[in-house]
């Protein structure tokens, strides 16, 4: 990495003989102006803005800056695109792949650990040496890790259904959150998962692989398995179709009669027998509603019969007989029975 050129040694002065060249660059090196013009001030560097510019060791921040970075450190090379790296907390710039793009820098990293204190950090092209402002990040006492606590819900469920994990106090590598692991009682261990704070609700999907019956579930760091809670879950049977159940026969319900329109025809109908005197108003009369006529003669004539059989074989004529009368009757329809 070229970081600054070296100062420009006057021919006239290589000529002189050994000693006293040593002392002649000795106090050019030394004396900033000595060797020729001093330069113009250049623009401030770029700012580097931190989020956040405190916390834990541990702890993601996003670094952003307009500074531009040439893409390599020959003559004519784009003046954006190139590699650059970050000064952490005092250490060494690292050697990333991180580039800039056209409109400055932007990128994410992990703060290393160190102790509580403020510490300078910058960035810095890799080719042109070119920097960012310097900017300043807290780190912070690590937080007291809480009580691990871990559930899932609902605490029994089939191979492949979802449940819900809630852990709170989870602190992986001092930091919150952090990668951890699900492990199945002994039969299936999760690959790593991530964190990004102490606290927080995940959904997990139940292993194909794992035995019916109850089970323990621990969640823990997965650096550090020390870190750990358990959780009591139950794997339940798959679903299985049953017999099938012949289909249901359900009885209609009565069909009501059908309703015929009500009409007044005028007459009344009358069952009269042949034996009674005429004058006679003894009998029996029924009131029939909604018929026409035509269906009044009809029900007459099944009357006729339940009435023929009703009456009493003491009082039944053998020369007797039943005829029909109609009379009218506006309003109603009636049937009499008359004796003679």
């Amino acid at each position: 990495m070229r970081l600054a050129s070296a100062p420009r040694i006057p021919a006239a002065v290589t000529a002189l003989k050994p000693a006293l060249k040593t002392v002649l660059i000795t106090a050019l090196i030394a004396v900033p102006g000595l060797a020729g013009p001093v330069a113009a001030q250049a623009d401030p560097p770029p700012a580097l803005t931190i989020t956040p510019d405190s916390g834990p060791a541990g702890t993601e921040v996003t670094l952003t800056s307009a500074l531009t970075c040439p893409a390599d450190d020959g003559p004519g090379a784009s003046p954006s695109g190139g590699p650059y790296g970050i000064a952490w907390l005092g250490g060494p710039i690292d050697d990333t792949a991180r580039k800039t793009a056209d409109d400055g820098l932007s990128t994410t990293a992990v703060i290393p650990q160190a102790t509580p204190g403020e510490y300078e950090i910058w960035a810095q092209c890799l080719y042109s040496g070119a920097r960012t402002a310097t900017a300043t990040y807290t780190v912070e006492e690590p937080q007291a890790p809480s009580i691990l606590q871990a559930s899932l819900q609902p605490a029994s469920a089939r191979p492949g259904r979802t449940v819900a994990l809630t852990v709170t106090g989870l602190f992986c590598e001092g930091a919150p959150g952090g990668a951890y692991q699900l492990s199945w009682g002994d039969a299936h261990e999760s690959e790593p998962l991530n964190a990004s704070q102490s606290d927080f609700t995940a959904d997990v999907t139940v292993p194909d692989d794992l035995p019916l019956g109850p089970l323990t579930v621990t969640l823990s760091c997965y650096e550090d398995v020390t870190v750990n809670d358990d959780m009591p879950f139950e794997v339940l049977p798959a679903a299985t179709a049953g017999p099938r159940r012949p289909p249901r026969r359900t009885t209609p319900p009565p069909s009501a009669p059908a309703e015929t329109p009500t009409g007044d025809t005028g007459d009344t109908a009358a069952l009269v027998d042949p034996g009674d005197s005429a004058g006679s108003e003894e009998g029996l009369t029924v009131t029939l509603t909604g018929l026409t006529p035509l269906l009044g003669l009809a029900a007459l004539g099944a009357l006729a019969v339940l009435l023929a059989k009703r009456r009493s074989p003491s009082r039944q004529r053998p020369s007797g007989g039943l005829r029909y009368v109609l009379h009218p009757d506006p309003g109603r329809q009636t049937v009499r029975e008359r004796r003679r």
